[in-house]
């Protein structure tokens, strides 16, 4: 139901369409719903919770990464996630400088690879840095040498590692550097027309920003997509605290179980006959010398080796040697310990 205007609101629109003050198309004008167009020949592929969980694993990648690489040039790196979108493999490529710093990154169980590309000018400042210098901006034009190439691999080995931890509630990831090229045009991971993900980092180093970007054809995520949402995000976690917490408690009871320990002096074998006319003074010889190591058993398993001796007016043994389990004849020797 339309609102009742009272009479004194009556009056005063009257009154501003006279003076003109209110335009009487203003009134009758429709809203016009605004329209997004949405390319056929290019369909999005990732849903909104999509975007969101995967928003959730590159932000705790650049976190990662931005931490190893910290600590690998001994200088604050920083990496902050700026956008995710899809595009088209094509439009990626296209858009990359030549030379790049590219990595090929094999995202091993899942069928394919993605590429991981830094901007040059953060690249120059990486090697600078590495090679002694202040990691200061320059412009590169010319291509990588072999020197700066060796560099590269080291700085984009350090960035693969943090892939498999920041997956981790997803699925076990096991990435692997394939390969490291610096002409775009020879790194076609996927059809052109495929889409793909691309996530932009905006990384500083110093005083030197740029963008480190990472594609993933829709092809290597799609047997993942189904596990992109909230729900199995954090049915993982609890799964995950859940198994944390039963191991934390099986090890705090095996903690507090006991087990027989017993020293060893030595053994011999009687016949039947001398054990029946043993008598009180009877000695008999061991098997051991005075200066061997004496057995030490732990549930029926010879796990050290000590020698005897007083401890506070008690009998005690000391332990000189452990041995390694299911090597009984590999021992480490231990600094006295008592």
């Amino acid at each position: 139901m339309s609102e009742v205007l009272s009479q004194n609101e009556i009056d005063s629109l009257l009154n501003e369409l006279q003076t003109g003050a209110l335009d009487i198309e203003d009134l009758t004008q429709e809203e016009v719903q605004a329209v997004k167009k949405y390319d056929f020949k290019r369909p999005s592929k990732f849903s909104k919770d999509h975007i969101r969980m995967l928003n959730t694993i590159h932000d705790k990648y650049g976190k990662l990464m931005a931490g190893a690489l910290t600590k690998y040039l001994r200088t604050p790196f920083e990496m902050e996630l700026e956008s995710i979108e899809s595009l088209s493999y094509r439009d990626f490529n296209h858009a990359i400088a030549n030379p790049a710093a590219m990595a090929v990154i094999n995202m091993r169980p899942l069928k394919g690879t993605m590429v991981l590309e830094i901007a040059p000018g953060i690249m120059c400042a990486i090697i600078d840095r590495v090679l002694g210098g202040t990691g200061g901006s320059c412009e590169r034009i010319k291509e990588f040498t072999r020197i700066e190439i060796s560099i590269m691999k080291k700085v984009l080995e350090n960035s693969v590692e943090p892939l498999q931890s920041s997956w981790s509630n997803i699925m076990d990831l096991e990435p692997e550097l394939e390969q490291i090229e610096t002409n775009p045009q020879l790194v076609q991971i996927t059809s052109p027309d495929e889409m793909a993900l691309l996530v932009t980092y905006r990384a500083k180093i110093d005083q030197v920003e740029n963008l480190i970007n990472i594609c993933i054809p829709y092809l290597v995520l799609e047997p993942v997509i189904p596990k992109l949402n909230s729900k199995f995000w954090f049915t993982s976690n609890n799964q995950e605290e859940d198994t944390r917490r039963v191991r934390l408690e099986i090890e705090n009871a095996l903690m507090q179980t006991e087990v027989p320990v017993r020293a060893m002096l030595g053994g011999t074998s009687l016949s039947f006959q001398e054990l029946a006319s043993l008598q009180p003074g009877d000695v008999i010889p061991l098997d051991k010398l005075i200066n061997d190591s004496l057995d030490i058993m732990v549930d029926e398993e010879c796990k050290f080796k000590g020698v005897p001796g007083l401890c506070n007016k008690k009998y005690a043994v000391r332990i000189e040697e452990t041995i390694l389990r299911g090597e009984d004849n590999e021992r480490t020797a231990l600094a006295g310990r008592d």
